[in-house]
């Protein structure tokens, strides 16, 4: 079984315009860490910051041949959840490219092989990687 944790980040989120913002993703199998990701993103909002995380991850688990196995994800964005399993509608024109890439993704998976599943921020162990990503422009 693969669990991954994805977090974006985006400090500034209150403030108007596009912002700096960064994501992490840590991979782990049967338990085990296997592989820890956290990066500066682009500019953006705190959405599109989760949406990155959760495109790095896949595009990782894809060409580290892990798209055979059980996966778990865990976001602890509502947002992106609900919209990746299909429960929410994606309205905002910023985030209708993301969220198809990461559909795009899921598509190299066998159908119910990825599940996407909410957690609160203080279990996402994710949340701290993404944070100490963030560099400011």
């Amino acid at each position: 079984m693969i669990e991954v944790y994805v977090d974006g980040s985006c400090p500034n989120n209150q403030a108007d315009g596009l912002q700096p913002t960064a994501y992490g993703f840590i991979v782990f199998k049967d338990g085990e860490e296997i592989y820890r990701e956290g990066n500066p993103g682009e500019l953006g909002t705190n959405n599109t910051a989760e949406y990155a995380a959760i495109i790095n991850a896949l595009e990782w688990l894809v060409q580290n041949c892990l798209s055979a196995e059980q996966i778990v994800i865990y976001s602890d964005s509502q947002l992106i959840v609900n919209q990746i399993n299909g429960t929410y509608m994606v309205n905002s024109e910023n985030l209708f490219p993301l969220w198809h890439h990461a559909i795009l993704l899921l598509n190299d998976f066998e159908p119910g092989q990825v599940k996407v599943i909410w957690v609160p921020r203080e279990r996402n162990l994710a949340h701290e990687l993404a944070e100490s990503s963030f560099v400011s422009w």
